[in-house]
């Protein structure tokens, strides 16, 4: 069946195992972020006429959250509204093989992503203290200043203060609360971070932030699953 397909390509590509939480519905499986603690996808088997009109008999359903892009998917064969859900953020999945593995696969990635975004953030470098372009410049690892609800493994977006003033980076998070210094700056207890991408000054400026939620960066923040939604654009 391809919901037990499913859950082991969910096994191999995230290392998650569906939990069956409720002793009353043996048969529903949840699937967890372990970093951020939050739901990506149930599992479940369901009367077929509760998803699909005059539908026969069960089938294998899958949920997953999709936020700003349920319009855009909700319509597609194989795809409809949230089943017992929120329907403005999540779509159920029938999985009989009307899509292919990879295609739920991909769904799957984009909800997984956004029960990620706990452990993604915006970090505000202020280019008149640190040049952060030119560094880049000279190598792909570089240090910052630790900041303490930031991990290892976290992902950091890098904005550039003015005359900037846009997201510059995708970076990984190396090492935490380390001691570096060079000639240009000196750290007592800092993230060792590693540039994945850079982006152009257009790509995601200050005035582009604002149309995904985000009002102000005075300091570390998660990014909001809308700027998640438009930064896959980009991977």
């Amino acid at each position: 069946r391809q919901a037990n397909r499913i859950a082991n390509k969910i096994k191999k590509k995230y290392n998650i195992l569906p939990e069956f939480l409720w002793d009353k519905y043996p048969d529903i499986g949840v699937f967890r972020n372990k970093r951020s603690n939050k739901w990506f996808g149930i599992i479940m088997n369901v009367d077929g006429n509760k998803i699909v009109d005059n539908y026969s008999g069960e089938i294998d359903v899958l949920n997953i959250k999709l936020d700003g892009e349920v319009d855009n998917y909700k319509d597609n064969i194989g795809i409809y509204e949230a089943y017992h859900m929120n329907k403005n953020n999540w779509v159920s999945i029938i999985l009989d093989d009307t899509l292919t593995d990879d295609e739920v696969i991909n769904l799957i990635d984009i909800s997984y992503g956004i029960s990620n975004i706990k452990r993604m953030w915006i970090v505000p470098v202020s280019f008149k203290i640190f040049d952060i372009i030119g560094a880049f410049n000279e190598n792909d690892i570089i240090f910052l200043r630790q900041y303490k609800k930031i991990l290892v493994d976290d992902i950091i977006y890098i904005y550039v203060s003015d005359p900037y003033s846009s997201i510059m980076y995708k970076c990984i998070v190396l090492e935490s609360n380390i001691s570096y210094s060079c000639k240009d700056i000196s750290i007592s207890d800092g993230l060792k971070v590693k540039m994945l991408r850079s982006y152009k000054r257009d790509d995601l400026s200050f005035s582009k932030l604002k149309l995904y939620g985000i009002k102000s960066i005075k300091g570390p923040r998660n990014i909001t699953s809308e700027l998640y939604l438009e930064l896959r654009k980009f991977d």
